[in-house]
Formats: structure tokens, C-alpha cells, sequence
């Protein structure tokens, strides 16, 4: 659903923030076409998730790194999507909004603090157990346009 929401094709590099076991970069790979490249801390989950990728055959489309996702070079996305806590978001938001105007953002369960999403989804997941359980929330952003300069309304 998160990959549907930002309309994942085979033109876009998706970097997924907090990659796990690969799931979401491999589906944009194997399903969509899309490359791109994952971002953890844990190596027993970036063993798993480079596993994974060689499992569905698009090594040559993604891989997964062992770095720290605020240092993370993310000029190359197109799609980010992440699984962070809030204030892991809210650290992160400055940083996302100085990219590329349209890239597409997907966050599973929190969202980005003030910046209101443009398109929101519950879902039910019966075998969900962190967070709310049995729920998870998405909230997908398009990075704005940066216009600088005075701006007045005309709405009294």
C-alpha cells in the first residue's frame, strides 16, 4: 500500500529509511521495476534483507547498507519511505523538504509533525503487534515546490 500510495514505476529510486528485512525496496524492485536501496542499523536485518533481494532476483536493482539514515545521502530519491518514530521524523523533515520538489514521501504510523500529509490511509493488519496494534497508519507528502519571496493573500 505504502508503494501504491507514492505511485511507484520503474523511472523511480525508492530509499527506504529503517529497511528491516528489505521488504519495501525489494516489492518496488520485483513489482514495479523501481531501483533503490535500503537503510538500517541492525545487520542481522541487513543480512536478511540482502538475502532477500538475491531470493527475488534484483540484486542488480537494490542493496542495503549498514548507515546511519541521517547522514544518508537521499539526493538520488525520488519515493523515501520509513517506519521511524516521531522524533526521528521531525529530525529528519528539514532534511526531506530540501529535496527535489515532487519527491514523493510514504511514513508507516507517524507522521511528519505539522507538515499535513496529502493523502492519508488506515488499514487494518490483524497480525500487526508494535504500535497500535492491529492498525497501521500511512500518511504520504509531496515535497513542495521552494518559492521564495513575500507572499500576501488576496482573501480577506
Amino acid at each position: 500500500t505504502m508503494l501504491e500510495m507514492a505511485k511507484v514505476t520503474a523511472n523511480d529510486f525508492v530509499i527506504d529509511l529503517g529497511s528491516g528485512d528489505g521488504r519495501i525496496v525489494i516489492t518496488a524492485a520485483s513489482k514495479h521495476g523501481a531501483r533503490g536501496f535500503g537503510v538500517d542499523l541492525d545487520t542481522v536485518l541487513l543480512k536478511m534483507a540482502n538475502q532477500n533481494a538475491q531470493k527475488a532476483s534484483v540484486t542488480d536493482k537494490v542493496h542495503f547498507v549498514e548507515q546511519n539514515l541521517f547522514t544518508t545521502d537521499l539526493s538520488k530519491a525520488t519515493v523515501i519511505t520509513s517506519y521511524l518514530l516521531p522524533e526521528m521524523n521531525l529530525r529528519l523533515r528539514s532534511r526531506i523538504m530540501a529535496l527535489k520538489p515532487g519527491t514523493r514521501l510514504v511514513a508507516h504510523d507517524y507522521n511528519f509533525g505539522e507538515w499535513d500529509p496529502d493523502e492519508q490511509r488506515e488499514l487494518i493488519v490483524p497480525e500487526k503487534k508494535v504500535g497500535n496494534p492491529g492498525i497501521s497508519y500511512l500518511f504520504a507528502y509531496i515535497v513542495p515546490a521552494r518559492v521564495p519571496g513575500r507572499w500576501q493573500s488576496l482573501i480577506s
